[in-house]
């Protein structure tokens, strides 16, 4: 990924196709109706990946983030999350049930790219046993993150099948977006792997 001091280009304006015209000399105010704008949820998405952006480079320091800075990254994550409109987010597998074609792709992306930064905050939390029982709270937003993002595997698998609504979009559930099914396959069986190792011991009830 490429950091943000690499770079000075700024995200996009929420200016819609019908704002612009061949005759206009300067940019028109921008809109705050981002229902149904495509470029309402690349904006969104956008403060959503720089979220994700910190958390990738804070999980390849040579010396580790203190907890406390993990939850700092936590609480920015939820903050930008919140701040995103419920018609750009799913939330729910039953979420996915209703809505456009559209709506379902745009939250099917910002929801994975949530979960997946999750995943990625909290990860090294289950790579030692004596952990699951410190750092619980980290150890459960990993594994509950990591179900999610296999049932949502599950659900766009059935329904990018042929005759079904999303078979068009099928493209989405392949190439990158595997790792992301990847992660959270291999994250679970590490959680399983140290719940064998303390056998015998209370553990968390996930």
């Amino acid at each position: 990924m490429i950091s943000q001091g690499m770079y000075d280009t700024k995200p996009p304006s929420h200016i819609l196709d019908q704002d612009l015209d061949e005759n206009m000399v300067v940019l028109p105010p921008i809109t705050t109706d981002y229902e149904r704008s495509a470029i309402g949820h690349a904006t969104f998405k956008y403060r959503l990946v720089l979220i994700f952006r910190k958390i990738f480079d804070a999980s390849n320091l040579v010396t580790p983030i203190s907890y406390d800075e993990v939850m700092g990254l936590e609480k920015l994550l939820l903050d930008a999350l919140e701040e995103i409109p419920e018609y750009f987010q799913a939330r729910s597998i039953h979420v996915l049930n209703s809505g456009s074609i559209s709506q379902k792709v745009r939250g099917f992306s910002i929801e994975m790219t949530y979960l997946k930064s999750r995943c990625f905050l909290h990860r090294k939390f289950l790579s030692e046993a004596e952990s699951l029982q410190k750092h619980s709270y980290s150890v459960k937003a990993c594994v509950d993150s990591s179900i999610l993002i296999l049932q949502y595997q599950n659900y766009m698998t059935n329904e990018t099948a042929p005759d079904r609504p999303l078979h068009g979009m099928k493209w989405i559930a392949s190439s990158l977006m595997t790792y992301d099914f990847l992660l959270a396959a291999t994250l679970l069986c590490l959680y399983l792997g140290q719940l064998m190792a303390t056998e015998g011991k209370p553990m968390l009830g996930l």
